[in-house]
């Protein structure tokens, strides 16, 4: 289901605003769960200001978790979510990122329909 992604070249944007307890218990718990398919090291993080990152810094006390909001990082000084994708693709383009998967931080599960029927 997954069988790209070890190999292939890309970035996972999650655009994010007050609240960190979710993006970690849903979201990142979710890349983790995917056994390496989706590494957290392709995810790129998108805050609105720095107090954003200090809130998310803030919320837990291990290291891993402040040195990974910290390395992945962007700050869009943009507000509102329309604005923040806009960003996103944006930043897509000029940092020339080839693939590029764009989640929301509040996702549990992922979902393949290998042939879907639309009516």
């Amino acid at each position: 289901m997954f069988q790209n992604t070890i190999t292939m070249d890309y970035k996972i944007c999650i655009p994010t605003f007050n609240r960190p307890k979710i993006l970690r218990e849903r979201t990142v718990d979710l890349l983790r769960r995917t056994n390496g398919y989706f590494l957290l090291h392709k995810v790129i993080l998108f805050f609105e200001n720095e107090e954003q990152v200090s809130l998310y810094l803030d919320a837990f006390e291990d290291e891993w978790w402040k040195k990974w909001i910290s390395s992945r990082k962007v700050i869009t000084n943009t507000e509102g979510i329309g604005a923040k994708r806009n960003f996103i693709r944006r930043y897509a383009k000029d940092e020339k990122l080839v693939n590029v998967f764009c989640i929301d931080d509040d996702i549990d599960e992922f979902y393949f329909f290998e042939n879907p029927v639309f009516s």
